[in-house]
């Protein structure tokens, strides 16, 4: 086949079926459009944790190519969310679910953006879970244990844990790519909050080549529709995190994706 396989994964920034008119209208979509040939396979899911989207893109693509082994180009787009966002793991009979997706949910310690003030003064800071059509609700699971569980993860929470481990993961999805030829570029959705140097941090950080991936905390696909002034379907109080529309994705497929994949010497 001479087609390229045009790959992408991440959260609802991504996740074609965010609204109906973004089906088939992604920046995905238009990398297909500007190599005039190809076709896309969008794992991107809505409240998807950084967990989820490596571990999820890793089972597809080796998937693809253990059952395509002489397959044509591959092209992944990685976009990465919210550090903040963890996951659980509920036993539940795979009820609607991708057997991928296996038994994890994602769990958010807290939906504000105040949740360390409120948890010093012994105040709700409101977890979320996202369970995609499972239906499992606060409601549903035990409300005591995850708000232990939450109040837990939040008193403990350090954003350089968590950035260690996604380099950590992002250097071995780095090594799985290159075994299996695989083109790949890793950007966020809403910019990484800034951190200082640390050893681990550098150490991972550096193994990911620079021409892969757009500086995670320099930029991210929501702030640069902002910048250029597309609006969102949200409030536009949020525009440095909302989602955007066809317009958006398309500049951003023209601008952004486009000219780094043309200094990789993808054409």
């Amino acid at each position: 086949m001479d087609f390229p396989l045009i790959y992408c994964n991440g959260c609802s920034y991504s996740d074609e079926n965010y609204r109906p008119e973004l089906k088939e209208n992604t920046y995905a979509n238009r990398i297909k459009e500007n190599l005039g040939h190809g076709f896309v396979l969008n794992s991107a899911k809505a409240g998807s944790n950084n967990n989820r989207i490596i571990r999820t893109s890793l089972y597809d693509l080796h998937h693809y190519k253990t059952t395509n082994p002489t397959c044509q180009q591959i092209i992944a787009f990685i976009q990465l969310t919210f550090e903040i966002r963890g996951e659980l793991w509920v036993e539940r009979n795979n009820v609607n679910n991708d057997a991928k997706e296996s038994d994890f949910i994602t769990h958010q310690f807290s939906g504000l953006t105040n949740w360390k003030k409120l948890l010093l003064q012994s105040l709700d800071i409101n977890p979320e879970i996202d369970d995609g059509d499972n239906g499992y609700t606060m409601d549903t699971l035990s409300k005591n244990f995850l708000k232990k569980y939450s109040e837990g993860k939040a008193f403990f929470y350090s954003p350089y844990q968590e950035r260690i481990n996604l380099f950590s993961n992002l250097a071995m999805f780095d090594c799985f790519c290159k075994y299996n030829n695989i083109d790949y570029i890793i950007f966020q959705g809403p910019k990484a909050e800034k951190l200082q140097g640390e050893h681990l941090l550098d150490f991972f950080k550096a193994m990911i080549p620079q021409k892969n991936i757009i500086d995670l905390e320099e930029f991210g696909f929501c702030d640069w529709c902002a910048g250029q002034g597309f609006i969102p379907y949200d409030d536009l109080k949020f525009k440095k995190i909302g989602h955007y529309k066809k317009d958006a994705h398309y500049a951003f497929a023209d601008n952004i994706l486009m000219p780094k994949l043309k200094k990789m010497n993808k054409k």
